[in-house]
């Protein structure tokens, strides 16, 4: 069965097992006896000042369900309208919520990794993901000698030279595979990454399963 970490389509799928990102103002469509998972978290683009605390409590009560597998998205982006001072604070509760809930995070961060690692030294016992990852070989070594995962979405399909050398590189131990806002099938991008890593699928799929059963499962 293909795990894909971080998707917004939450149609099941026998063949799939999924993470369904929400966010706290839609969350009241989660059914708590649902078979599917879910994230949930303040998204660093989407922070309004007049609802933050009411989503925080949200966030924070929804934490705790069985089926919230993970708090996310959440992060950092400098491209983002709200400032980083106060991106850094919505991300520090949420991350002591995560804590707190014993979940582990799933990351959006747009050129902030060095804000990002900063913050980690606080909360280095969290496991963390980040998602939709393009970055370079050199900053993918620097998130995994911080003990971060990385998931790669839809960027893999035709990646750009840096980012195929990336995922070469990158240990099946730390890797997780993505679809997000794409209308790509989860099994394009393990056939797209097998193909790059140069391992069967079966192999690829097993070794994400390994990395679920830890992050999630532990």
């Amino acid at each position: 069965m293909f795990f894909d970490i971080h998707t917004h389509n939450n149609k099941p799928n026998k063949n799939i097992d999924k993470i369904v990102n929400i966010f706290p103002d839609n969350s009241s469509s989660i059914i708590i006896k649902s078979n599917l998972k879910y994230s949930i978290g303040i998204h660093p683009c989407y922070i309004q000042k007049n609802i933050l605390e009411i989503e925080l409590e949200k966030v924070a009560a929804l934490s705790k369900e069985d089926n919230i597998s993970a708090i996310g998205e959440i992060g950092l982006d400098r491209l983002s309208k709200t400032p980083l001072d106060i991106q850094s604070s919505v991300f520090i509760k949420q991350l002591k919520i995560a804590k707190e809930s014993k979940k582990p995070i799933i990351i959006h961060c747009v050129r902030c990794y060095s804000e990002l690692l900063n913050i980690r030294k606080e909360f280095s016992d969290l496991k963390w993901i980040i998602h939709g990852f393009r970055g370079k070989q050199e900053l993918a070594q620097q998130l995994l000698d911080n003990n971060i995962y990385l998931s790669f979405g839809q960027a893999a399909i035709s990646p750009a030279p840096s980012l195929y050398k990336t995922i070469r590189k990158v240990p099946l131990n730390r890797i997780f595979l993505e679809t997000d806002e794409s209308k790509l099938n989860i099994a394009d991008i393990y056939e797209k990454v097998s193909e790059i890593k140069e391992i069967n699928i079966d192999s690829l799929s097993n070794a994400v399963n390994l990395n679920r059963t830890k992050v999630f499962e532990n």
